[in-house]
């Protein structure tokens, strides 16, 4: 049990942001770090983006923070409830809204 609970709400930080997760519940892969800063990179702070697979918020939240209007959406409500939480620490809720679980 304590192995567990080691692993729930692990921080993460990329571009510049800090994000709050659950391995067990939602999916990350560090890996594509690079190609997330590379897509934020070509957004201009005037872009509208739809992430309609946001996750946790890897590439909403850089988006964001660069002024983008940002529409991030996510199946899996865990996902959605930790992009939550993230959009809430890294102080970007005013340029995202949030949808999930759209069928």
């Amino acid at each position: 049990m304590e192995e567990e609970s080691a692993i729930q709400d692990t921080p993460q930080h990329e571009s510049n942001c800090r994000f709050t997760f659950d391995f067990t519940q939602v999916y990350w892969n560090s890996r594509l770090h690079t190609e997330h800063d590379r897509l934020v990179q070509l957004f201009e702070p005037t872009d509208v983006i739809a992430d309609v697979f946001a996750g946790v918020g890897p590439f909403a939240i850089p988006a964001a923070k660069k002024g983008c209007a940002v529409f991030a959406n996510d199946l899996n409500p865990d996902s959605a409830k930790y992009l939550t939480k993230n959009i809430a620490d890294n102080k970007v809720g005013y340029f995202i809204v949030r949808i999930y679980a759209l069928f």
